[in-house]
């Protein structure tokens, strides 16, 4: 079976450094050297990156110089471009092709130049959208523009309704080809994406809660962040797992009113102001973020009472949820309960109809009016709940 991925996704996410490792554990796992430049590798499988090529096959400046060049000389660009990368697999025929691209850019507003009969010549398996923390995405760009001045700049906000653009069109495309469009965290364990492409894992959102987290004091909050992450990481070795927590923008919303009562202009988001994952890196941060960027996307709108944030994660999770074969809701020893995550089971079982199995511990000083009474199958033991798992079968995500 010849296995065709695009890895769509906005500037800033710095998809090579997700795709180039997963393309190396696939060599491995195929018995060929983790070298992407070894003949026998190559004929196994080829990494194109969009962008890139079409600066090397075009003789461009830049990303930046292709996007101020007019329409029409960009969609010529674009369309030469992806010929030429059609024809090298054609004639190659490698077993596994990742393409990494843009399907909308940014230039003043989102637009696109895809061509979506190439794209169908291309047969995709899948599409995966690649997302990330919109503060992060924030601070890669601009690095980038210390390095190499383009004059490319990009406002939280602009990041977040790009990344839906791109997810809307990711979505098109994947209609119109009968394939899956999936949105997913960078942030997600290489596993994850190993997992969802080579194997037959059913695939899981894990539901579990993280702003409330917050509000506990701090050594009762380090050990939730522990035995959440524990559990996570029981339940990757039998299924695919959606961790909602490898997006966190929530906190940005606690940042900005923290500096609004002692006063001053910058937001400072340090590593210990998100959840903790294996995945995340300490050069990611700090990040200090202009205090009017942070208010476009963490005030309320005068209608709904609603963040930008705030629509953004319900977005993105229901998307987990409707990618997902099952929901495992998993509530530690916690006070208190919390509306998100009430409202991820209601849609599960209401809207999307999945399966619904959560472990509620039997300490649970809620025992009796837990949120997850009567909406879920229950597990009195995480044993019980890991075993459900394994004799799921995955049924969504199926790569044609």
């Amino acid at each position: 079976m010849q296995i065709r991925v695009i890895f769509a996704g906005i500037t800033g996410l710095r998809k090579k450094r997700l795709i180039e490792p997963l393309a190396k554990w696939c060599a491995r796992e195929k018995g060929l050297p983790d070298d992407l430049n070894n003949v026998e590798t190559r004929k196994f499988i080829r990494i194109f990156d969009l962008e890139e090529e079409i600066i090397k096959r075009q003789k461009i400046q830049d990303v930046p110089t292709f996007l101020d060049s007019g329409r029409i000389a960009q969609r010529m660009k674009w369309n030469n471009t992806f010929d030429m990368i059609l024809k090298e697999i054609e004639d190659e025929q490698p077993e596994v092709v990742f393409l990494a691209m843009h399907f909308t850019y940014q230039r003043g507003v989102p637009f696109s130049l895809i061509d979506l009969g190439k794209i169908e010549k291309f047969k995709p398996s899948i599409i995966i959208t690649l997302a990330d923390d919109c503060y992060h995405i924030w601070k890669e760009i601009r690095e980038r523009e210390k390095r190499r001045p383009t004059g490319s700049y990009l406002r939280l906000k602009d990041i977040l309704f790009w990344t839906l653009a791109e997810k809307t069109v990711a979505d098109i495309v994947a209609e119109a080809l009968s394939i899956d469009n999936v949105l997913i965290g960078i942030k997600h364990p290489l596993k994850t994406f190993y997992d969802l492409l080579f194997s037959d894992k059913p695939v899981a959102y894990l539901c579990h809660p993280i702003g409330k987290v917050w509000e506990e004091p701090e050594e009762r909050r380090q050990a939730i962040f522990e035995e959440i992450n524990n559990f996570r990481q029981k339940l990757q070795e039998r299924c695919v797992v959606f961790e909602p927590a490898t997006i966190d923008e929530r906190p940005l919303i606690r940042l900005y009113n923290n500096v609004k009562r002692t006063g001053g202009n910058r937001v400072v988001f340090r590593k210990g102001d998100r959840w903790p994952l294996e995945t995340d890196r300490d050069e990611y941060y700090p990040v200090e973020l202009p205090l009017n960027e942070v208010a476009e996307v963490v005030q309320p709108d005068p209608v709904y009472k609603k963040t930008l944030i705030d629509y953004y994660i319900v977005e993105r999770d229901f998307q987990y949820i409707i990618n997902s074969d099952v929901v495992i809701a998993y509530r530690p020893t916690y006070r208190g309960g919390g509306r998100g995550r009430e409202a991820e089971i209601n849609f599960a079982r209401l809207q999307a109809s999945r399966p619904v199995y959560g472990f509620i511990s039997p300490d649970d000083p809620e025992l009796g009016g837990s949120p997850f009474e009567g909406k879920v199958v229950p597990c009195d033991t995480i044993d019980k709940l890991l075993e459900v798992v394994t004799h799921i079968k995955r049924k969504v995500l199926k790569l044609r």
